[in-house]
């Protein structure tokens, strides 16, 4: 890894950034020296810096932790909260954009169906009466049966108990 990397990586603040690249320059005039001081050979090197070379070596890190409340997802927000972060993007883009980035969102999640009923909807407002009109009919079919109502159905379609 380069120091570049590792410097943009730990270092959040410019001091950070300079504590940061201060170590790292001691360090290495410290190898350079030891390494003239073992006139430039490996084992005696190693043997002769066997314990500086086991010593740990800090990166100085500060947290910065934020101040206040932390902020929900966009998922776990009310409506009146996900309408407030989202005025921006309803201000600044056109309906076709954000409807265009819905589709494809859905498309790549695997969501085609919920694409294609988005597409079609936006296409014509017709349509969009149309899919509200079924999906409140789908929703009051389904109910569940009474006790003497699955009863009858069971006598009136000739099974037995084990059917």
């Amino acid at each position: 890894m380069r120091s570049g990397n590792l410097v943009s990586h730990y270092g959040e603040t410019e001091d950070d950034k300079k504590s940061l690249k201060h170590k790292f320059s001691y360090i290495k005039s410290q190898i350079k020296q030891r390494w003239t001081k073992a006139h430039k050979i490996e084992e005696a090197f190693l043997k002769q810096n066997e314990s500086w070379l086991a010593g740990t070596f800090e990166i100085p890190l500060q947290s910065h932790k934020r101040q206040g409340r932390p902020s929900k997802s966009f998922e776990d927000l009310s409506q009146r909260s996900k309408l407030r972060k989202s005025a921006v993007v309803r201000a600044t883009m056109n309906d076709e954009i954000i409807v265009h980035a819905a589709q494809s969102v859905l498309q790549k999640s695997g969501k085609r169906d919920a694409s294609k009923v988005l597409r079609d909807i936006s296409n014509s407002p017709t349509r969009a009466s149309a899919y509200r009109k079924a999906y409140s009919k789908a929703d009051e079919t389904i109910s569940p049966l009474t006790p003497f109502q699955a009863l009858k159905m069971f006598v009136e379609a000739d099974l037995t108990r084990r059917q």
